[in-house]
């Protein structure tokens, strides 16, 4: 993997957002949902295929581009080879893999030692729990480790919920192009995101999303809000350091809020120029905007279909999943 850093300035990410409501195409929407509540149960439990219908409702609500997830799914969920009762939890198989190849925790981040730059933190921060800060991926495509089955699924799934457009504009910024889809990511510095170690591992696990407000955004500066929410809370506590401390101990050190849910995370540019050794850097860029969106529907995704949480065997893993039904 290179230690260099591009900018990624191909492609356009502006794609990456929610679709104007207006230009949703209803019909198409219900067809798919109509798929789904009709999709035969087969060999599977009332209870598992309850799950599945449920889990996939869930995905087509959670869509930026609805359209084109309701015509994935109809696809997905019309006969073609083999029995039509075994397509819902097929579909459900992939979207659960597509989501474990999404997980930044495994095949998206790269290993101590690979020579991977780590971009300087987008917010000031001081007195975390452990006086450091970790770089990790937004959106993670190191997925070389990954079975080249998992891989295709979370090609599909990404074209699914954001569309064809979307997608090669991810591949141009994120990868450098489908050509090297799979193999490493490029260290687009917007693709990283600054965090404490343990706010670090809550975002490997998918535990909470930030959630931009598209209201906010600035599409001169990349400069918006973000709501923070938990979607699993860890048992051990993570300090708001992206708020900065609420007031100073008479140690001196400063002290956090705990990270809750409706935290409002503002991401700017930084004033005045860092400095470092007397020299000075150039301000790092704001996250993306739009990566974290890509980041916050697959987590929610992931969630659904029980694909988010701490890494297991995935073998053993993927064999519970089939005893269920699958």
């Amino acid at each position: 993997m290179s230690s260099t850093i591009s900018q990624g300035t191909t492609g356009d990410l502006s794609i990456l957002r929610p679709q104007d409501p207006t230009q949703i195409d209803i019909s198409r929407v219900a067809g798919a949902r109509q798929a789904i509540l009709g999709a035969p149960r087969g060999n599977l439990t009332p209870e598992t295929h309850d799950k599945f219908q449920l889990s996939i409702l869930g995905v087509l609500e959670l869509s930026p581009n609805p359209g084109a997830t309701a015509d994935w799914i109809i696809k997905k969920l019309t006969p073609d080879s083999g029995g039509p009762e075994e397509l819902l939890a097929k579909l459900y198989a992939d979207i659960y893999s597509a989501c474990r190849a999404a997980k930044s925790s495994g095949a998206g981040r790269p290993p101590k030692g690979s020579g991977v730059a780590t971009p300087e933190p987008s917010t000031p921060t001081e007195g975390d729990d452990t006086s450091e800060i970790d770089s990790c991926h937004i959106i993670a495509f190191s997925t070389h480790n990954a079975p080249n089955s998992r891989l295709e699924t979370y090609i599909d799934l990404v074209k699914a919920m954001f569309g064809e457009a979307a997608w090669l504009a991810l591949l141009r910024n994120v990868v450098g192009g489908p050509s090297d889809c799979g193999r490493h990511n490029i260290n687009r510095l917007d693709n990283g995101i600054s965090m404490t170690p343990s706010c670090h591992r809550a975002w490997d696990t998918m535990a909470f999303v930030l959630a931009v407000d598209w209201s906010t955004y600035d599409s001169g500066t990349g400069e918006f809000d973000a709501k923070f929410e938990w979607i699993t809370a860890p048992q051990y506590a993570i300090q708001n350091f992206w708020n900065g401390p609420i007031l100073t101990l008479p140690s001196g050190d400063p002290l956090f809020a705990p990270m809750a849910s409706g935290a409002t995370i503002p991401f700017r540019r930084i004033i005045p120029p860092l400095l470092l050794n007397g020299r000075q850097l150039d301000a790092p860029p704001i996250p993306s905007a739009h990566m974290l969106y890509v980041r916050e529907t697959l987590a929610r995704i992931a969630h659904l279909v029980g694909a988010a949480g701490e890494w297991e065997d995935d073998d053993e893993e993927e064999s519970e999943i089939s005893d269920s039904g699958l």
